[in-house]
């Protein structure tokens, strides 16, 4: 009977002692979570300036993603998608309320407002299109790494060259 109550004692014990140390791994992990949580909470006003279109025809349709994955075909970590009629050039498209975070910008000219990115028989864009940061685009669309950028504070302004294929 000793030994059954020893063992008993030895295991609430050895439960207790785990209960600490996962709580006090939880209370150590908090200060590293709290500024990324306060942080996820920040929203802030996004203005995109749109430069170099070509016309004043159709629409420019962005796509603001939040992560690499989709980026920039499908709709996969996408926090914003709309298209907007251009009435100046440059264009500014704002966005209020976004989180703050890293984003990456991708847009074209719908021309014929069908809100597709048309392209010839290669693959490659027959409208306008452009990306955040601007990057040289030469083989196929830029990485997201290439485009991230950082909204932080209540007003983050990027700036996005429009880029046309010679034929249009």
């Amino acid at each position: 009977m000793v030994s059954k109550v020893k063992s008993a004692f030895f295991l609430a014990m050895l439960s207790s002692l785990v209960l600490v140390d996962s709580a006090k791994a939880d209370l150590k992990a908090l200060p590293e979570a709290a500024p990324k949580l306060a942080l996820s909470k920040l929203k802030s006003k996004l203005a995109l300036e749109i430069d170099g279109l070509n016309s004043q025809n159709g629409e420019v349709c962005l796509k603001l993603f939040s992560a690499s994955s989709g980026f920039p075909y499908t709709n996969n970590n996408v926090v914003e998608k709309q298209c907007v009629k251009i009435t100046n050039n440059p264009l500014t498209i704002t966005l209020n309320e976004i989180p703050s975070g890293s984003y990456a910008a991708a847009i074209f000219h719908d021309i014929y407002g069908d809100h597709k990115l048309r392209r010839n028989s290669l693959g490659m864009p027959t409208e306008g299109y452009g990306f955040s940061n601007n990057p040289i685009v030469r083989d196929g669309p830029p990485k997201y790494g290439d485009c991230v950028f950082v909204v932080a504070g209540s007003d983050t302004t990027i700036k996005i060259q429009m880029n046309y294929s010679k034929e249009n």
